[in-house]
């Protein structure tokens, strides 16, 4: 037997089914609908060859990306301070003092010195009166007695010694002594010397004074100018280096005169430098007995001559 519902039990039904869905709907309209931000997307600008792509704050998606030129910086050097020399003086006996020929930094080249009293020198003004006179006497003054670092060759040691003043006046070696190639000749007022390894032609005065002068001569030029005719009885005219020389300048030719002996070879020569001024050796190895000349040159253009005997 089937059973039935009865009219008021239906109208019951419906109003509850009527009523969740009313409920349903009212939830559904109060639930926000979650949506996804859109994400920015930008084209960057076209930059140059030179330039390069460049955010200076945030660049969401290539927005607010800019063209930008790269600057080179030099690198840092760090700069570090050299270290500076420090040396122990060497030790002085009781009569020595410490000197400094020239800079010590840090005490490097200190050396010792024996100090050299020089005796007190008095001036004597003309007394105003016969009744009074004064003596004024000037301070003593020490010299040092400074020794050379550098010796100086046989002969040219020879020469400091024996020339008076040479050694105060020319002072120190600066280098060591070398052997050279080297010719001279005599002339009636002076002397020609050449040197080989700087081609220099060096003149001797008797007045006093020497020049050098560049030696031009070459194989296949005139030995001697015929245009100055034959030189006096006993004389010679000079040629090749000495004689190109002698022609081109007038005054040397004057100052000179003839020369009276050829030009020789020096059979042994030297040279060394000295602080001011330097010596020049040459030889003659001939019967009886060797001839050595050592000419002493200053750079105020003065010399001296040395003749071992």
């Amino acid at each position: 037997m089937q059973k039935r519902f009865s009219p008021r039990r239906q109208v019951i039904a419906s109003g509850l089914l009527l009523g969740f869905l009313l409920v349903s709907a009212s939830l559904a309209c109060h639930v926000p609908a979650v949506t996804e931000a859109p994400r920015p997307v930008c084209t960057p600008p076209p930059c140059g060859p030179d330039e390069v792509y460049y955010c200076p704050d945030e660049c969401p998606g290539g927005c607010g990306t800019i063209c930008a030129t790269p600057t080179l910086t030099a690198p840092t050097t760090e700069l570090t301070e050299a270290p500076r020399p420090v040396c122990t003086p060497p030790p002085c006996g009781p009569d020595e003092v410490y000197y400094c020929p020239d800079e010590c930094p840090g005490g490097c080249g200190t050396i010792c010195a024996t100090p050299t009293p020089t005796a007190p020198t008095a001036e004597l003004p003309t007394p105003a009166s016969s009744e009074e006179s004064t003596v004024v006497v000037s301070p003593t003054i020490t010299e040092l007695n400074v020794p050379c670092q550098q010796e100086a060759w046989g002969w040219f040691e020879g020469a400091l010694e024996m020339v008076s003043g040479v050694r105060e006046q020319i002072g120190c070696p600066t280098r060591e002594h070398r052997a050279l190639t080297a010719a001279s000749q005599d002339f009636q007022h002076g002397y020609m010397l050449w040197r080989e390894d700087e081609q220099l032609v060096y003149v001797f005065y008797d007045t006093g004074g020497w020049e050098h002068y560049p030696n031009r001569w070459q194989e296949g030029m005139l030995e001697q100018d015929p245009s100055f005719g034959p030189p006096p009885e006993g004389l010679i005219q000079p040629k090749r280096g000495f004689g190109l020389v002698w022609q081109e300048y007038p005054a040397v030719h004057d100052r000179l005169g003839w020369a009276f002996s050829e030009e020789r070879l020096c059979d042994e020569a030297h040279s060394q430098t000295f602080q001011r001024g330097f010596m020049l050796e040459c030889m003659h190895d001939i019967v009886p007995r060797a001839k050595i000349r050592v000419f002493i040159l200053f750079h105020d253009q003065t010399y001296a001559i040395y003749s071992p005997p």
